[in-house]
């Protein structure tokens, strides 16, 4: 395998698992703050807020996995209209 792709696949591979992990902690880690089992962060003005700040980090992990993706697709050079 070109040792480019290999690289971009360690770290796609880095960002899904990355990914898994922000997941499994999401839906536990919003119950506790939607249930007031937890102080919010400070400035936030309701737990819905901070809820919704625990799913941006899903958010988040999964654009990374989205740009690793792409990433791969640019070096293995696929036709816009393929993707």
């Amino acid at each position: 395998m070109n040792k480019s792709l290999s690289e971009k696949f360690k770290r796609l591979q880095s960002w899904t698992d990355s990914l898994a992990f922000v997941v499994g902690r999401a839906l536990p880690d919003m119950e506790e703050i939607l249930d007031g089992k937890v102080k919010l962060p400070g400035n936030c003005p309701s737990p819905e807020v901070a809820a919704a700040m625990e799913l941006r980090q899903v958010e988040k992990k999964l654009a990374e996995v989205t740009a690793a993706v792409k990433d791969i697709k640019q070096t293995l050079r696929v036709r816009p209209e393929l993707n």
